[in-house]
């Protein structure tokens, strides 16, 4: 009995083209949160992406985040953050770079008087599904003034979480999940010393089982020559296929 053994490879390229779009202009009310998503760049392997406002370099920290998407949110906004911001993306592999259109970011009413702001999901965490062992890692960015208080926490089968919680709550990250770390994940959003409601999100973590394919052809007649044959397997266990040719009626 011999075995078949078939690879398929796939080359890919890398490149990186240059932003496209124009400026942009957005306006966000004070104390609510200001989403600005990425310019689209061509780009392979996905590039690099780090954020500026007016030339200096943004550091996230409890009143910025940056998504996973890198959408850079600007939480409970003030007059200050007004401003010019962009987009600096590298490609790690070419070390080719380029700057995207700005973002001109305005208050709207920035004299207006600022009435605390009810914790609210931004950016909730998304349906996914991972291969068993393979890192898996949901997010959730909230807004509420004063953001200072807001406490991110993530729950599952209604125990909170510890383990995997990344700074300021907003990433949960499971390095090794196995099947049974599949199901419904909570991340709530609350506010410190006040009777303001939580708010929550609800995301289904699909943890499937790893494949292992085996195909072997057996020929007991020397001289046959066999008819090409494309299979196509799908599952998540552990699958063996074998081609047995006994025919003796076969074409040399």
């Amino acid at each position: 009995m011999g075995a078949l053994l078939q690879r398929r490879a796939e080359v890919q390229v890398a490149f990186m083209g240059n932003f496209s779009g124009e400026e942009q202009r957005r306006t966000v009310s004070v104390g609510r949160a200001a989403v600005l998503n990425t310019p689209t760049v061509s780009c392979f392997p996905r590039p690099q992406v780090t954020w500026y406002r007016d030339g200096h370099k943004i550091i996230p920290s409890n009143r910025v985040a940056m998504s996973l998407d890198n959408q850079l949110v600007v939480l409970s906004a003030r007059t200050a953050d007004a401003g010019r911001y962009y987009v600096q993306a590298v490609n790690g592999l070419t070390g080719q770079n380029h700057t995207s259109p700005s973002v001109y970011l305005s208050m709207a009413d920035p004299d207006a008087l600022v009435e605390p702001v009810a914790p609210v999901i931004v950016i909730g965490p998304k349906n996914m599904s991972v291969v068993a062992g393979r890192e898996a890692t949901l997010e959730c960015i909230a807004n509420a003034r004063p953001v200072e208080r807001l406490v991110l926490s993530w729950k599952r089968n209604g125990r909170r979480l510890a383990s995997g919680v990344g700074v300021f709550g907003r990433r949960l990250t499971l390095s090794s999940p196995s099947l049974s770390d599949g199901g419904v994940y909570v991340c709530e959003a609350s506010l410190l010393n006040s009777t303001t409601r939580p708010t929550e999100a609800r995301a289904h973590l699909t943890v499937l089982g790893t494949t292992h394919t085996s195909l072997y052809w057996e020929q007991n007649t020397p001289h046959c020559t066999g008819n090409n044959t494309h299979l196509t397997v799908l599952g998540t266990k552990h699958t063996s296929l074998y081609w047995e040719q006994n025919t003796p009626h076969c074409t040399e």
